[in-house]
């Protein structure tokens, strides 16, 4: 006779990640449609530096934009646009995160050349934390690009910790 006893519910609690990045970058060298030609690439360079998944990322394509930015002293057109990393299990994670995508500029930069972004120049990010409500945690501030070795720190410090 065939066994028609149901299986026991799974009762153990997912861990859900509540916590998000809410990012808008200038990227200097790529134009709007560039950008919104290859979106896919955009989200896999972005979900690169945050080792996250390209379907974490979620892109206001509405805020896509083109920007004149002053970049050594000369204008250079550029793109701003906003967009979200998710997944993030904590509020330590996603601080570290923002961390890493503050300091990320180069790093982003190589990931984009490689994603089909062949024209970018730079990357300058501003980001915030948000629980999920979506309530600010962690402000905004804005850094120039610094050396990827700073970024790599900061994970490998946010992995130890």
């Amino acid at each position: 006779a065939p066994d028609t006893t149901a299986a026991a519910p799974d009762t153990t609690a997912a861990t859900t990640a509540t916590f998000a990045l809410e990012v808008t970058s200038t990227l200097t060298g790529v134009t709007a449609e560039e950008l919104r030609a290859n979106l896919g690439g955009f989200r896999e360079a972005v979900a690169a530096v945050h080792a996250r998944e390209a379907a974490d990322v979620e892109v206001d394509e509405d805020s896509i934009q083109t920007v004149t930015v002053r970049r050594r002293r000369l204008l250079a057109d550029g793109v701003s646009v906003s967009y979200q990393v998710k997944g993030f299990a904590d509020q330590a994670a996603a601080a570290a995160a923002k961390e890493v995508q503050e300091t990320a500029g180069e790093l982003l930069t190589t990931n984009l050349k490689s994603n089909g972004f062949t024209n970018v120049e730079a990357v300058e990010s501003t980001v915030t934390v948000l629980d999920s409500s979506g309530l600010v945690i962690d402000g905004a501030a804005t850094r120039p690009a610094a050396a990827p070795l700073l970024a790599m720190a900061a994970v490998l410090f946010a992995l130890l910790v």
